[in-house]
């Protein structure tokens, strides 16, 4: 879901940009049609929530159809998003009445808000109506109700806004945060007319901020908070210090049991934390909590952010020093497609759509690579011979094995599901008994994904440097 709002809100903000700019007329018409279009989003989630409750009696399906049922309509809900917002982009061209005839193209950030604001509040209003479907009486669901209680139908229920509140901190704010920061660069850049090496500069200094002061921004959208429990805390200390991680500590983020998880945020070691969230911290004893910390860990040991960074800044990266020796590879597509007749100057659109589906398909290849390897750091042992059986590579491998089982066990939806970014629980569990059944293949597999992640970054970069210099 994260990837698909982020990339509904991407796409929205670079349709804008081919806009002409030019005042339409009947605005009020466009108005009411961008309101229907908007409305028609939580219109069709009351539909699908009184067919579900009344005609299929939801309440009585095993677990099994109703998640498939649930799966069904999330999907379908999505497409209708999907498209609704670029109908109130194109269609109705909602971008340039805010731009051209409100006149608000010169004011920093205001217009993209307005432009984003229906797009994201008929999200925000199938949300707070989806409550009621998504909530799990049996108790074997990620919701944040497990319990036999009835649903309320209160708008303003303190359960129905937290529901809201924790997907709209998941999905929007964390997509529109660097968005935010990039287009406030721009218009401000634009503002001032600066040289394109100040840009530049402005634009580096900006992300490494925002690099450096991330941990501490996610604390503030999501509610991170010290964990009290002073035991656990110093097990925690310790079991950073015996694995020589530079944290500046480990938090807890309350969702209110919706969520059991835990994340590594910041790239800075005297900055970076790991998150655990109040779901996880509730729900596993401590020895599987530390098997979870052991492959958070492992994402730490390995560098894996600072992998994932390096893959999405390279094209750039290569394309920005291009430019600056000049090496135009605008100009050189341009010229490419004026010879098989396409006129205008769609290259930057044309740029855009590969990167786009670079990112999606190497990091989605990336990240599920990164998760078997952080795994497998979390069953080893450095101290120890890893060729041959070892009680601590059993012991670990079992108690990460348990972790995963009990995740199953409270969310079954996630046992054989595979994302774009991670590979299904079942996934991960067969590789993990695979290494401690046959500890031989530890040091090997490792190996061979190192090599493979190395190999793709020199091919990655060999591609970059062929397309500017051809």
């Amino acid at each position: 879901m994260n990837l698909l709002v982020g990339l509904v809100i991407v796409v929205c903000l670079v349709v804008c940009e081919l806009d002409s700019q030019s005042a339409v007329e009947d605005v009020w018409t466009r108005i009411v049609a961008m309101l229907f279009v908007s409305l028609s989003v939580p219109g069709l989630a009351v539909f699908q929530t009184l067919v579900l409750n009344k005609r299929m009696e939801l309440w009585d399906l095993p677990a099994t159809e109703q998640e498939m049922t649930l799966k069904r309509l999330s999907a379908c809900h999505s497409a209708v998003w999907l498209v609704a917002s670029l109908m109130i982009v194109c269609a109705v061209e909602w971008p340039t009445v805010v731009r051209s005839n409100w006149g608000l193209d010169d004011w920093p950030l205001i217009d993209e808000v307005l432009i984003l604001l229906p797009i994201v509040l008929s999200l925000v209003a199938s949300w707070a109506i989806f409550y009621d479907v998504q909530r799990s009486p049996s108790g074997s669901g990620g919701c944040p109700c497990n319990n036999d209680s009835p649903p309320s139908r209160r708008i303003l229920d303190p359960k129905r806004i937290a529901f809201v509140a924790i997907r709209f901190r998941v999905y929007f704010l964390m997509s529109l945060l660097p968005l935010t920061v990039l287009v406030l660069c721009r218009d401000v850049n634009a503002m001032n007319e600066t040289s394109p090496i100040v840009t530049a500069a402005g634009y580096l200094a900006t992300t490494v901020l925002v690099l450096v002061g991330f941990p501490f921004i996610l604390g503030l959208l999501w509610n991170v908070q010290p964990i009290h429990d002073e035991q656990l805390t110093s097990d925690l200390t310790k079991f950073c210090k015996d694995n020589r991680l530079r944290l500046a500590g480990v938090r807890v983020w309350h969702t209110g049991d919706q969520i059991s998880n835990a994340l590594v945020a910041g790239i800075v070691p005297w900055f970076r934390r790991i998150i655990l969230t109040d779901g996880m911290l509730n729900r596993f004893p401590q020895h599987e909590l530390f098997a979870i910390l052991r492959h958070e860990a492992g994402h730490i040991r390995l560098c894996h952010l600072p992998i994932r960074m390096g893959f999405v800044l390279l094209p750039l990266l290569v394309l920005a020093v291009a430019e600056q020796m000049g090496i135009s590879v605008n100009h050189k597509l341009n010229s490419a497609l004026l010879t098989i007749g396409i006129t205008g100057q769609p290259d930057w659109l044309i740029i855009s759509t590969f990167y786009a589906v670079f990112l999606i398909a190497s990091l989605s290849w990336l990240s599920k690579k990164m998760e078997f390897e952080a795994d497998l750091y979390a069953v080893s042992d450095p101290t120890e011979c890893q060729d041959r059986k070892s009680d601590t590579l059993n012991q670990r491998a079992n108690e990460l094995l348990d972790a995963l089982l009990r995740f199953a066990s409270h969310f079954p939806e996630q046992l054989d599901r595979s994302t774009l970014m991670h590979p299904s629980l079942r996934q991960r569990m067969q590789r993990i008994i695979l290494v401690r059944d046959n500890p031989h293949l530890l040091k090997r597999m490792q190996y061979a994904w190192r090599n493979q992640q190395l190999n793709f970054f020199l091919v990655l970069l060999a591609v970059c440097l062929a397309a500017v210099i051809i």
